[in-house]
């Protein structure tokens, strides 16, 4: 190559590598203005809101600061953290959403489905990471608020199916869930593919109002072989209404979660909430910095599940558990005078 062509080929790649830094300079300014990229700062405010006092939601809180504190930001350091709960009420949520998205807070960090969905329905381009949110990626289509990521509330309805096929004889499995509300409403249609391809027949109850539990479930009697509920608002308000029934009508109740277990239900295949937290913490500390934006991170969701059963019920059930089970679960509720054996 003679000396005209090395000097051409060396402006065409000074001028390819001038475009590129000019785009991504662009890129870069097109977030700022935006406000989905966080400016550099000495101390970062970030907003914690949580819809109410649960012990899910309490340990998705406790495992966000400590993924926060994973990543090198503590609070009082380089962060101050401002918390609100709604104490579950729909006007209040959307007012602390909107108090939140007014430009004070850097970034949001919503607890919660319904925390999640206030944050975006609110106007403003605050960032927002999610913790226990329905669907993360629908949300974002639905609200055209691309700046928002975190962590996924997914049960795992296989999981569920599975364990109570394994602990009873299934061919029809009652479920009580809430129409009205989008995640169990999500979760239901998960239940009805799953059940079709495992041959159970599902009879399926809506339950609106806590107030009419008792009688709707009453009404698996004869008709189901155990009973799946969901967590949503109106089933957990009415959780022990529901559990006395069940009770007297022999039905073992397999629960979303670890709190439902703990309350009477006989077992759960369960995420892990303080992770998930920790989880939704550390995708925080990503964006903290202005290292990269929330449309960057894919929302995720936990793919390793607890086992959780109750072996007072279990006794009371006359439920032998399978080994298979008694090895996995990782939390057994045992009762003096029972056999640490199945």
């Amino acid at each position: 190559m003679g000396q005209s062509g090395k000097k051409y080929m060396y402006g065409l790649v000074m001028t390819v590598i001038c475009i590129f830094a000019v785009a991504g300079f662009r890129y870069q300014n097109q977030k700022e203005q935006e406000g989905y990229l966080i400016p550099q700062k000495n101390i970062y405010q970030i907003g914690i809101l949580q819809d109410r006092r649960t012990p899910d939601q309490d340990r998705m809180t406790e495992g966000i600061l400590a993924g926060l504190k994973a990543q090198g930001y503590t609070e009082g350091k380089k962060i101050s953290i401002h918390r609100s709960e709604a104490g579950s009420s729909p006007d209040m949520m959307e007012k602390l959403a909107v108090r939140m998205e007014d430009g004070s807070e850097d970034l949001l960090i919503a607890v919660g489905d319904k925390a999640t969905r206030a944050a975006a329905a609110a106007k403003g381009s605050t960032p927002i990471v999610a913790s226990g949110a329905a669907d993360i990626s629908q949300l974002r289509e639905d609200s055209g608020k691309s700046y928002i990521t975190g962590m996924n509330d997914v049960p795992s309805v296989t999981g569920q199916l599975d364990m109570a096929s394994k602990l009873v004889s299934v061919r029809r499995l009652g479920i009580l869930y809430n129409p009205s509300d989008p995640a169990s409403a999500s979760q239901m249609q998960r239940l009805r593919n799953a059940a079709s391809r495992r041959g159970i027949q599902l009879y399926e109850v809506a339950l609106t109002s806590s107030g009419e539990a008792a009688d709707k479930t009453r009404l698996f009697s004869g008709h189901a072989d155990a009973v799946y509920l969901s967590a949503d608002e109106s089933v957990v308000s009415a959780l022990p209404d529901i559990l006395k029934i069940t009770d007297q009508l022999g039905l073992p109740v397999i629960g979303q979660d670890e709190n439902m277990v703990r309350r009477g239900a006989l077992a759960a295949v369960t995420v892990d909430y303080y992770r998930m937290g920790f989880q939704a913490g550390q995708m925080a500390g990503w964006l903290l910095g202005g290292k990269t934006v929330p449309n960057d991170i894919d929302p995720a969701e936990q793919r390793e599940f607890d086992m959780v059963v109750n072996m007072a019920e279990a006794k009371k059930l006359h439920i032998r558990i399978p080994n298979d089970i008694w090895q996995k679960a990782r939390k057994l509720y045992l009762y003096e005078g029972q056999s640490p054996r199945p």
